[in-house]
């Protein structure tokens, strides 16, 4: 878990339009901070919501000419809690700046931090959500897999591809029943476990979390059945796996910010659909977010899962018929 703060991203609502908060804007830049984006205050929610961004600054109307006045001035910054590992830290960063930048002698601001979705910054809510994500991961990669190494090993596989069926067709008859098996453990684990023993509030729909594992499950799925055509047994799968697996939960966001990752490595989490998977997730469970504000992580999974599952029957006909 890095507790680094680099490239945090921060959205400022300017409405003082004024010398100081030009100057505040100026000094929110990296390491620390991406350049601030300038946005409306109706979109405060929406962009909190989508998790596009940490970090959001409000500089009210007349807040300089109050300073210079005498009169108690205040700034609204709302974070996302949920970006556990940039929250607190980039919070009080972004108070010493706004310190900093309005520290006339006489001047005086209170600075008001709203946490959001996390108010009390409870690790456990987080570690909970990605363990569940890399057990989902695993199971729908290997479930599969191991599903039509079986058929091979038990010599079955001939009589598959002898039927009138298409190999996607095949690919599909192994995904589908493995793939509800996990998405009710993953529901009851949920409830039990993120709801139940660490007392995360229920804020998002079941039914999209539901909906978005589902399609993670066919992402992850195509990914299992590309390892099959390589393997020879469940335990050589099951192993390349957790090879597959480990990295993918690297640059999924989980731990470090994407953000912060280096640029050669930030390129290579386009190929990882567990940051799909994790952005979506820690939008609907733990920012209540609606499918419609992630749209763009739903589009990517489909886009991969096409790729795996193409990928995969193209591969599967030639390398099971030859044995």
């Amino acid at each position: 878990l890095s507790l680094e703060v680099k490239n945090a991203t921060v959205g400022v609502v300017d409405e003082d339009r004024s010398a100081t908060s030009r100057a505040i804007l100026r000094a929110l830049r990296p390491p620390q901070f991406r350049p601030p984006v300038l946005i409306d205050q109706r979109n405060i929610e929406p962009t909190l919501d989508g998790g596009e961004l940490t970090f959001v600054l409000h500089v009210p109307r007349d807040f300089e000419q109050d300073l210079e006045g005498g009169v108690p001035a205040s700034l609204q910054l709302d974070v996302d809690a949920t970006a556990i590992s940039q929250a607190a830290l980039g919070a009080l960063y972004i108070e010493e700046i706004v310190a900093r930048e309005i520290g006339a002698p006489g001047s005086e601001a209170s600075p008001s931090v709203r946490t959001r979705f996390n108010p009390n910054h409870e690790s456990s809510w987080h570690v909970s959500l990605v363990e569940l994500m890399f057990v989902v991961t695993l199971l729908s990669m290997v479930l599969p897999a191991a599903s039509l190494l079986r058929e091979r090993e038990h010599g079955t596989v001939e009589h598959l591809l002898a039927m009138p069926l298409r190999p996607l067709e095949l690919m599909l008859a192994k995904v589908w029943p493995n793939s509800i098996i996990v998405t009710v453990g993953a529901v009851l684990s949920l409830y039990a476990i993120v709801y139940g023993l660490f007392g995360a509030p229920p804020r998002g729909s079941v039914l999209a979390f539901v909906g978005g594992t589902l399609l993670f499950q066919f992402t992850t799925a195509g990914l299992g059945i590309l390892l099959a055509t390589v393997a020879r047994t469940v335990a050589h799968v099951a192993l390349l796996s957790i090879l597959i697996a480990t990295p993918m939960l690297l640059l999924s966001g989980a731990w470090t910010p994407i953000e912060s990752l280096p640029d050669g490595i930030r390129g290579l989490t386009v190929l990882s659909p567990l940051r799909y998977y994790a952005e979506f997730l820690f939008g609907v469970v733990l920012r209540g977010a609606p499918s419609a504000l992630l749209w763009k992580q739903l589009l990517a999974l489909v886009l991969l899962g096409a790729a795996f599952f193409l990928a995969g029957s193209l591969r599967f006909r030639a390398r099971f018929a030859a044995g």
